[in-house]
């Protein structure tokens, strides 16, 4: 006889009503430009129009945190990895709050302004 997952399952699953999240994914993005309201970006992933995000963006040993709304968003080109094809989009996103509790962070934003070093981003994929 067939065991059934539930017996099967190590822990009981719960059925939940009115729970949302968000699913986090480490982008390959690339931050084309910046100002104090706003970004360029470029990522293989497409950002929904008007929808918000939460950006980390790390800069040597600093990281800001970012809120932003997509204003526009583009297929820019596409690149051939191995056998597949990658689309690369841009996007510009208008920042919405600076949400990160390190005033330091943002009183030291002109250093991401100034600085041509790339940087790493993050995006949190969810509406807020």
């Amino acid at each position: 006889m067939i065991e059934s997952k539930e017996k099967r399952r190590k822990h009981k699953r719960y059925i939940l009503d009115g729970i949302n999240g968000n699913v986090c994914f480490s982008s390959d993005l690339k931050v084309v430009n910046i100002s104090f309201n706003g970004l360029a970006i470029e990522t293989k992933r497409w950002l929904k129009l008007d929808r918000e995000y939460i950006f980390r963006i790390v800069y040597k040993k600093t990281s800001l945190i970012l809120k932003g709304r997509i204003v526009w968003a583009f297929l820019t080109q596409g690149k051939k990895i191995n056998s597949d094809f990658v689309p690369v989009y841009k996007a510009g996103v208008k920042f919405s709050d600076i949400i990160s509790n390190n005033a330091c962070v943002v009183s030291n934003f002109k250093s991401f302004l100034l600085d041509k070093t790339p940087v790493n981003a993050f995006i949190n994929n969810g509406e807020l």
